[in-house]
């Protein structure tokens, strides 16, 4: 199954480089947006794995685009990466769907991981719904633990099969 791209969403370019040169380097296919409004874009033009997204852009904040990607696509994945942390936006970026919350700078090995793990997720949600036959279960057989004192002889045997049977 091929991976889906990476969208990443900064207006800092030597950021957007640099993340999208270390995913490049570990084998993502990589988009990067400047602003809020063209990533916004290019997610209904492209099905995107993976979204990371800075909290500071021009014109709508970061969690602002998030709120809007969630609305459209509620299967998309974000990563919210910002250099000015606080609680209250980490906990209303994760309110909002964010899979995780990064302060720059990033380390690439922690970013490619968190990658990696959220695409495992992205792979594994149910895309359509799928009819399952039932079938009843075989009887269940039952297990007797035999200690090694006990001496099992035809006659018991035979009676524990009659027994389950």
């Amino acid at each position: 199954m091929a991976r889906k791209p990476i969208l990443i969403v900064d207006d800092e370019p030597i950021v957007r480089e640099s993340i999208g040169d270390w995913l490049k380097d570990a084998g993502y296919q990589v988009a990067t947006a400047e602003t809020g409004e063209q990533a916004l874009e290019m997610v209904q033009k492209e099905d995107f794995g993976v979204v990371v997204l800075d909290v500071r852009l021009p014109g709508r904040t970061g969690l602002t685009v998030l709120k809007e990607l969630k609305a459209t696509k509620p299967r998309i994945k974000a990563i919210v990466i910002t250099a000015y942390p606080t609680t209250e936006m980490s906990l209303e970026a994760m309110k909002l769907g964010a899979v995780d919350y990064l302060v720059k700078p990033i380390a690439p090995d922690d970013l490619e991981r968190l990658i990696r793990e959220t695409l495992g997720l992205v792979a594994l949600e149910p895309t359509a719904r799928v009819e399952v036959e039932v079938r009843p279960r075989p009887p269940v057989v039952e297990v007797v633990k035999v200690r090694k004192s006990l001496v099992i002889t035809r006659e018991s045997l035979k009676s524990m099969v009659e027994r389950l049977a």
